[in-house]
């Protein structure tokens, strides 16, 4: 056996391991500023105990696990006797007693002290009926488990609590057993809540929201923002905001260490406010999608290459829909986020950045056309207006090279597009060549050591025939 050769080819093995493994750095972020005005969280029906006139108790039916009832008692003569209740996207009425008129998604009745009246409603897909709706879309439920979209309650004043552990928000419930860990940033308390069927390490997570947090200073941060974390997939998507409000849903196994980072993207959408300005609805999920990958790279989650390659393969993306017209399509997801990277790289040449922008964008109800005048206002030329309104208005494949920050950048774009399966190549080379190494020595090896003991055997043979 060639000793030096077999440690060659463990010294290669050796060496492919952690190149397969290799963490990127962490580069500077752009902003660091913890949320310092947050607006309250919305409390509609007030989650827990409390004093109102009307206790509603919720649980998870036990014939069918995907329908929630709540169960509702008027401890006392309400101020307002009327109760409204309004069942949002992703609920469906399966029956109810004691009011006086349902119809639809809504029902109300007129309410006095010792009233009892009963609401079950079943989860259903969202479909696509608002502008970050998707098609397919659900909430979830288990065999003993269920996150589900809390009901609207106006009129008489209304609590909510669960009839066994759970947590209540105010636009997102969770029934079941769970555990929760909280971090605090600034004016905002981030929780996240884990259902006890789902297998999730906290830490790595909620470090990545707080920095999220830290990093983008842009629009109204809410006090609490809750995270449910799934633990089956929700069809369609790996998670989901209703309507930038400040409860998510999320499945559990969703990446973190991706130029996606769904965990991001959907914090981010508790950030914006609605974009429905002419050909700007399309900044929802291109903003979101952008600050993921940002922030990522940020974070030291992925490497410069890696945010390029998403960039590139992005830009690769063949449109069946006009960005400015898009809403959740395909489109503003890929081709709005390199749109925006691009815009961020040139604005950060002249001492800006894209948040300052956004934040604009967040306060002032706009148009793309005040959105290109917010860009002109910080330094941007006519060229780069003129390259950006080509791809918003006239359907232009946007060109990500300006805004990539790796030293592989010059490769060709369908080839950097396939950085993640490039990278693996040489890990994957050298570890080969080493086994190849390391498993012909160790044969030969195993040969000699074969060939020793038949040569004992035969003269031990030799020895018995001469006795």
């Amino acid at each position: 056996m060639n000793t030096y050769r077999l440690l060659f080819g463990l010294l290669l093995v050796a060496i492919a391991i952690p190149l397969a493994t290799l963490q990127p750095a962490v580069i500077p972020s752009q902003t660091a500023t913890v949320p310092q005005q947050c607006q309250p969280t919305p409390d509609r029906p007030v989650a827990g105990g409390g004093d109102a006139a009307i206790s509603g108790t919720v649980a998870q039916a036990t014939e069918n696990q995907s329908i929630v009832e709540i169960n509702y008692t008027a401890r006392e003569q309400p101020f307002l006797d009327e109760l409204y209740i309004t069942l949002p996207p992703g609920a469906t009425l399966v029956n109810q007693s004691g009011f006086d008129s349902a119809g639809g998604q809504s029902l109300d009745a007129r309410v006095q002290r010792g009233d009892q009246l009963t609401l079950r409603y079943a989860l259903t897909k969202l479909g696509r009926a608002g502008a970050t709706a998707f098609e397919n879309m659900s909430y979830v439920a288990g065999s003993d488990w269920v996150i589900a979209p809390t009901p609207a309650h106006n009129g008489a004043d209304t609590t909510l609590q669960p009839a066994g552990s759970g947590v209540i928000g105010a636009n997102m419930l969770y029934l079941g057993n769970y555990t929760a860990q909280t971090r605090t940033v600034g004016c905002q308390n981030i929780t996240l809540v884990v259902p006890a069927a789902a297998d999730l390490d906290p830490k790595p997570k909620l470090d990545s929201l707080s920095g999220a947090a830290r990093s983008v200073s842009v629009g109204s941060a809410y006090s609490t923002v809750r995270i449910f974390a799934s633990p089956q997939p929700i069809t369609a998507v790996g998670g989901f905001v209703p309507r930038s409000q400040n409860n998510i849903l999320i499945e559990a196994d969703a990446p973190l260490r991706s130029a996606e980072n769904p965990w991001v993207h959907e914090y981010i959408h508790t950030r914006q406010a609605v974009y429905e300005g002419q050909n700007f609805t399309w900044f929802q999920e291109a903003s979101a999608t952008y600050y993921a990958a940002r922030l990522s790279l940020e974070q030291g989650l992925i490497s410069s290459a890696a945010y390029d390659a998403a960039l590139a393969q992005n830009a690769q993306y063949d449109p069946s829909t006009d960005l400015a017209t898009a809403n959740a399509e395909e489109v503003a997801y890929r081709w709005g986020a390199v749109v925006l990277a691009r815009l961020d790289a040139a604005l950060i040449q002249r001492g800006h950045t894209l948040a300052g922008v956004f934040d604009t964008v967040n306060r002032e109800g706009t148009t793309y056309a005040d959105f290109e005048a917010q860009l002109a206002q910080r330094g941007l030329n006519d060229s780069q207006l003129n390259e950006t309104r080509a791809t918003v208005l006239d359907g232009d494949r946007p060109d990500p090279a300006p805004a990539y920050t790796s030293q592989w950048q010059w490769l060709p774009r369908p080839l950097l597009a396939q950085w993640p399966l490039l990278l693996m190549v040489p890990p994957f080379l050298l570890g080969v060549i080493g086994s190849i190494l390391v498993g012909d020595e160790l044969s030969t090896w195993f040969d000699a050591i074969r060939g020793a003991e038949r040569e004992d055997s035969a003269e031990d043979d030799t020895t018995a025939d001469d006795d």
